[in-house]
């Protein structure tokens, strides 16, 4: 009986399992080409030494959960698990979450969404970037979107909702132009599609706590984050002691150092108004990363140029289909969320740009956010799967489409840079 049990388990979730084994197998023979996944010892570490005992500031959550957990016995072998058990719950997460996309599209047209569940966990510019460079801070910002989905789903759950949103910010303040867009355009269009006007009227009162509570947080942060922050020797000293001697990226993040050169004037941080101080410093940054840039190997803008094509057929077919959704008589609130899911991609990446460097890590955010869009459409809005289905379908038929699909998926990564 227990036997025919788990036969029965196993049956029931087969979809979720091969999509799971294909997430795995795809990280380690395609984007890490049999590599163990690692935790560098130079620069990632870096991320899982620190807690709040280093101050109060963004950047440090990982790091304090890690050490939260392991306490004495926090070191790199340790990140290295932790951050290992946390991708493979979440390509289990994820797993189960594109079966319920599947069983909830129509019959004939489960053969294309498939596809396009797989498309999703292959190439270069979805998730293979967390397991190429295992460990980045990033990591935590997939992981509270996979949770915000499982709990948009479950209402006794969606009170958590709007401390993912802080999280994330205290993630990395980046979540403000990437993940926490994700985030508040889904429950918009969650409330768009409802039918019931309670539950609309829920999602739109979430949606502004929610963003509230980021911004509020985002705010308090850019204007005081370096003055709770504990001073540059004593940070130092900490990392050492938590067996990490590499300071480059905090020194940049709070003591506004490159290379142990100071890029802000001091001229900047006597400026009495805090937020005109903030925009000084985002300023230089922008500037540091433009010379940075000029700088670098010829390879950098080689990626972006490479990286923008490979994405690029992708990217105007979403964009057609969202803009045919905008054309659309009816609810303007679906309307408008079509709009804010084509505006998405420019707003998160060429923003990114500006201070920066690392071009296919946020190139990989923008279109990861782009492609979970159009899975939260086809999944909740059933109008709209048949205009997508069949132009899908009929690209599908076309010889060179079927080849630059491959071509996509075989694409792996060198670097996050």
């Amino acid at each position: 009986m227990g036997l025919r049990k788990h036969n029965g388990i196993i049956r029931n979730n087969r979809i979720m399992l091969f999509f799971f084994a294909y997430a795995v197998l795809y990280s380690v023979v395609f984007v890490n080409r049999f590599v163990p996944w690692e935790v560098d010892d130079y620069a990632i570490y870096s991320f899982y030494a620190v807690d709040f005992s280093y101050g109060f500031a963004t950047k440090l959550l990982p790091g304090a959960i890690f050490n939260l957990l392991f306490g004495k016995h926090a070191a790199r072998g340790a990140a290295t698990l932790f951050v290992t058990v946390l991708m493979l719950l979440f390509f289990a997460g994820l797993a189960y979450l594109l079966q319920r996309f599947l069983r909830r599209m129509p019959d004939g047209r489960r053969g294309a969404a498939f596809l396009l569940a797989v498309l999703f966990l292959s190439g270069g510019y979805t998730f293979a970037v967390y397991t190429r460079t295992l460990g980045l801070l990033d990591t935590f910002w997939i992981l509270f979107a996979l949770l915000f989905f499982f709990f948009m789903e479950h209402r006794a759950l969606r009170f958590l909702i709007p401390l993912l949103f802080v999280a994330s910010v205290l993630v990395h303040n980046g979540a403000m132009i990437s993940y926490i867009i994700l985030m508040s355009v889904v429950l918009l269009f969650r409330a768009s599609v409802s039918e019931n006007a309670k539950d609309r009227r829920r999602f739109l009162v979430l949606l502004l706590l929610s963003d509230c509570a980021a911004l509020a947080v985002f705010v308090f942060f850019a204007l005081k984050e370096k003055s709770l922050v504990c001073p540059i020797e004593e940070f130092h000293e900490k990392l050492l002691d938590h067996g990490s001697d590499c300071f480059y990226y905090y020194d940049y993040a709070f003591f506004d150092l490159y290379n142990g050169d100071r890029y802000v004037p001091d001229s900047v941080y006597a400026v009495s108004s805090p937020l005109l101080r903030a925009v000084y410093v985002l300023y230089y940054r922008f500037r540091l990363n433009v010379n940075v840039l000029l700088q670098r190997e010829a390879i950098h803008p080689i990626s972006l140029c490479c990286g923008i094509l490979l994405l690029l057929p992708m990217l105007c077919f979403l964009f057609r289909f969202h803009g045919a959704r905008l054309r659309q008589k009816g609810n303007g609130l679906r309307r408008f969320c079509a709009l804010l899911m084509i505006l998405q991609f420019p707003v998160t990446f060429f923003p990114a740009l500006l201070v920066s460097e690392d071009i296919t890590r946020w190139l990989s955010h923008a279109f990861l956010i782009a492609f979970a869009c159009l899975l939260t459409v086809l999944y909740y809005d059933k109008d709209q799967r048949e205009l997508f289905y069949s132009r899908f379908s009929r690209l599908l038929g076309l010889t060179w489409v079927r080849i630059y699909l491959l071509a996509y998926a075989s694409v792996s990564l060198y670097t996050v840079y």
